[in-house]
């Protein structure tokens, strides 16, 4: 390097560095003035920052201390509402930009469609049968409800026993025949049209009504309950002497049932 140019570089970093001392003394100068009261306002501001920070320092904790500090930083920098605003002003424009852009051209006008006939369809009286709303409802028949189903069950099972006695029998005499199906026919009509459809069960005392069926014994002829008659024992033991009385069965109460037993 020359002299002058050195000369010259010398004397920019004095000047430099005059510039960064009366910077240095001015800043001295208004924390003196804060400190020491000259300008009240400034100071009671000052003074009131620092004794909100040191309460905030010692009272909250060191999360909400680092919390605050750091929105601070951001809400009380100028720049940082800026970017804010020109971050706004991008997205009004790109958002005003695009209704522009997609806007269709008028298309002609469709002539009005007729309107759809919303008159109710009338439902019929079979959909509102109560043996349709009955089919609906899907629950677990209770015990009672049991005992009249496993009554139709077995007065089913008769009727089908002795439409189909004569094919099973052809070998029989014509007495016997006769004999099983008025025996048959008895027992039938024994089951499905008692005498006295009111009353009480002889073993439980239960009343009958129309889910709680009458059951007759066999042997004794008492009136029971499905659940106090359910005892089945083969006809031969009543003294039948039918060939097919070993297979066929007829329902006793519990007291009858050990007396033939034995």
């Amino acid at each position: 390097l020359s002299r002058q140019e050195a000369i010259a570089q010398v004397k920019s970093f004095l000047i430099q560095l005059e510039g960064f001392l009366n910077g240095m003394c001015c800043s001295c100068e208004a924390v003196y003035r804060v400190l020491y009261w000259e300008n009240p306002t400034v100071s009671s501001q000052f003074y009131g920052v620092l004794l909100g920070t040191i309460c905030v320092l010692y009272l909250l904790p060191l999360c909400w201390v680092l919390a605050i500090l750091n929105s601070t930083l951001f809400l009380g920098n100028t720049q940082f509402y800026q970017v804010i605003r020109e971050l706004k002003a991008s997205i009004e424009q790109c958002v005003g930009s695009k209704p522009l852009e997609s806007t269709p051209e008028p298309a002609e006008p469709l002539p009005p469609a007729a309107a759809p006939d919303r008159t109710p369809t009338p439902t019929s009286a079979e959909d509102l049968t109560p043996g349709s709303v009955e089919e609906a409802e899907e629950a677990e028949p209770d015990e009672e409800f049991k005992d009249a189903i496993e009554e139709d069950d077995e007065s089913s099972q008769c009727s089908a026993e002795f439409d189909l006695s004569l094919p099973d029998n052809g070998f029989m005499s014509k007495n016997e025949v006769i004999r099983s199906k008025v025996s048959r026919l008895t027992e039938r009509l024994r089951k499905r049209y008692p005498s006295n459809n009111f009353g009480n069960c002889t073993g439980c005392a239960a009343t009958f009504s129309v889910l709680k069926k009458r059951r007759s014994c066999s042997n004794c002829g008492n009136s029971f309950c499905s659940r106090c008659c359910s005892f089945k024992v083969p006809k031969a033991v009543m003294g039948a002497t039918a060939p097919e009385a070993q297979k066929e069965t007829v329902f006793v109460c519990a007291l009858c049932n050990q007396v033939l037993i034995k």
